[in-house]
């Protein structure tokens, strides 16, 4: 498990840190390493001309644009504290306070979903492989709405942070294969219909 204090992070080391020996080393070195976001917004938003101006108004118009959307679901705190993380890359990687949104799914308007440029999903697993509390809303009514997006959601850029325990049905198990980070696979084949 991670704990979070922000104030680890104002003295100039990690907000997260690992409490015990198990966590895996995936995940730290996921958290070590700078966020794709980061790059991805860094190579994408302008950078000030050689004469200390800026590229134009045009320029920065497009650019109010920018805005990234980062939405978990999670029980336990888990995906939250990734999507946290997230939003911090991306603000420390060029986009604006206002520009980056972090939600729970279920306070996420639905509809809304086409028009976001750009969202990230931090997908938790519970119970045998079911969404949290707090994504149950938005993935019952995703698939109540589904042929109304049908074909709709082919523009809308996404990346999908599937998190689970590969432990908990018995690592190599039929129910481990089926059931590790079922919602996020669930949601990702929704939205690349």
């Amino acid at each position: 498990a991670f704990s979070y204090d922000p104030r680890r992070e104002a003295a100039g080391g990690s907000a997260f840190a690992a409490d015990g020996a198990q966590v895996r080393k995936e995940i730290q070195s996921f958290l070590a390493r700078e966020s794709l976001l980061t790059l991805v917004a860094k190579r994408s938003l302008p950078c000030e001309s050689a004469d200390g101006g800026s590229g134009g108004l045009g320029e920065g118009l497009a650019d109010a644009s920018k805005t990234v959307t980062i939405l978990y679901t999670s029980d336990t705190g888990h995906a939250e504290e990734c999507a946290k993380a997230v939003a911090r890359q991306c603000r420390n990687g060029g986009y604006a306070n206002s520009a980056v949104r972090c939600s729970t799914l279920d306070a996420f308007d639905i509809g809304a979903i086409g028009s976001e440029p750009l969202i990230v999903f931090c997908v938790a697993t519970a119970g045998k492989g079911e969404f949290p509390g707090n994504g149950r809303g938005f993935w019952e009514k995703l698939n109540a709405r589904a042929s109304e997006f049908d074909g709709k959601l082919a523009d809308t850029k996404y990346a999908m942070f599937g998190l689970g325990d590969s432990h908990y049905w018995g690592k190599g198990t039929e129910d481990s294969r089926i059931n590790f980070a079922k919602p996020a696979r669930d949601l990702d084949e929704v939205l690349e219909k």
